[in-house]
C-alpha cells in the first residue's frame, strides 16, 4: 500500500500479482467457449441418436413406411431444437428473417420472417408415404428492430414489402438449410424416401 508520504512523488502502482484484462478480449472469449461448447455437444450426441435410431429401425417391421415413421419420431425434436436455437436470429430476437423493409420515419426496419420461439414440439413432421414434410407458418410481420447476431448478417434490406409467394419461398429455403445436415441421411437410411419443407397456406 503506497504510504502517504510517497503520494506526492509517485503514482500508485497496481498491487502485484494482478492481471488486468482487455473486456473485449474475455466477452470474445466466451462467446467462442459458447459457440464450441454447442458444437461439441452436437459432434458428441449426433453419432449416439443415429446410433440409437439405426438399432431402432433394425428391430421395426421392414415396411419403408413404417421405417419413415419411425425416422420420424427420432428426430422431430431435434428439428424443433435446430429450428428454435441454432436458427434464431439472437437470443432476445427468436426469429427466422427472411427480410427487412425500410421504415417510411427512417427508424427500426419492419422485420418479417417466423417467430421460432412459438414453435410447436410435436406436429411439425407430417409423414405422406415415404415423405417427411415440415409444415411452417407462412411469413409475417415480427416487428420493427435492429437485428442482431451473426445469422441475421446476410437478411435482404427492401425497399417495399416482398410478394407472400416470395417470402415464403425465402422461408423455406432458409429452414431446408438449416436442417440440411440433420436431415441429409433420410434418403440414405431409407431407400425412396425425402424430406419437404412446406409453408401453410402456400
Amino acid at each position: 500500500m503506497c504510504s502517504m508520504s510517497s503520494l506526492s512523488a509517485r503514482p500508485c502502482s497496481p498491487r502485484g500479482g494482478f492481471l488486468r484484462l482487455n473486456g473485449i478480449a474475455v466477452l470474445g472469449a466466451l462467446v467462442l467457449i459458447g459457440f464450441s461448447a454447442g458444437a461439441a455437444y452436437y459432434s458428441y450426441k449426433e453419432p449416439r441418436v443415429r446410433a440409437a435410431l439405426k438399432a431402432e429401425l433394425d428391430t421395426y417391421p421392414t415396411t419403408a413406411e413404417g421405417r419413415v415413421q419411425t425416422w420420424m419420431e427420432f428426430y422431430e425434436p431435434q428439428v424443433h431444437h435446430r429450428l428454435s436455437v441454432f436458427a434464431r436470429a439472437s437470443l432476445e430476437q427468436p426469429w427466422i428473417v427472411t427480410h427487412t423493409v425500410a421504415a417510411g420515419d427512417g427508424g427500426p426496419p419492419l422485420v418479417y420472417g417466423l417467430d421460432v420461439g412459438e414453435l410447436p414440439k410435436t406436429g411439425l413432421l407430417e409423414r405422406e408415404g415415404l415423405t417427411l414434410v415440415l409444415w411452417l407458418d407462412p411469413v409475417r410481420l415480427l416487428g420493427r428492430a435492429l437485428l442482431e447476431g451473426d445469422s441475421t448478417s446476410h437478411v435482404p434490406h427492401c425497399a417495399a414489402d416482398l410478394p407472400q409467394a416470395e417470402a415464403d419461398a425465402r422461408l423455406r429455403m432458409l429452414a431446408d438449410w438449416f436442417l440440411k445436415d440433420l436431415v441429409r441421411e433420410l434418403p440414405n437410411d431409407i431407400e425412396g424416401a425425402r424430406f419437404e419443407v412446406r409453408t401453410r397456406g402456400g
